[in-house]
């Protein structure tokens, strides 16, 4: 944020972490749900694939731990994703423009004046 001759900051802070990164809670219940149903899902498998055996010859257990760890894998991407954009966030209140700066990867900057 470039400062204007004779301009005052009246506020700068980013916005409230709770209503800001509400969707980091809902996935962290979903990654909950994710590892708690898992491991029956596998186990499921599991026996399915002793029953498929004498048939097809498939590598279902191998497939859906792959599946469940790139599910698990992503989740926490996106959690972590959500966080670092929350902190490159900012808000700057002076007593002639309100300012918003955002991005992770590319930087964007928005000015509004106030009159």
């Amino acid at each position: 944020m470039k400062k204007i001759i004779n301009e005052n900051i009246i506020l700068k802070g980013r916005p409230n972490f709770f209503l800001s990164c509400k969707k980091v809670f809902v996935l962290l219940i979903i990654l909950g749900a994710v590892s708690y149903i898992s491991p029956i899902v596998i186990d499921y498998i599991t026996q399915m694939q002793v029953q498929l055996l004498r048939f097809v010859e498939l590598p279902l257990i191998q497939a859906a731990t792959i599946i469940t760890f790139i599910i698990i894998f992503s989740i926490i991407i996106w959690i972590i994703w959500t966080l670092i954009s929350w902190t490159v966030k900012e808000y700057v209140i002076t007593d002639q423009r309100v300012t918003y700066k955002s991005g992770v990867l590319f930087q964007k900057n928005y000015a509004y004046a106030l009159f």
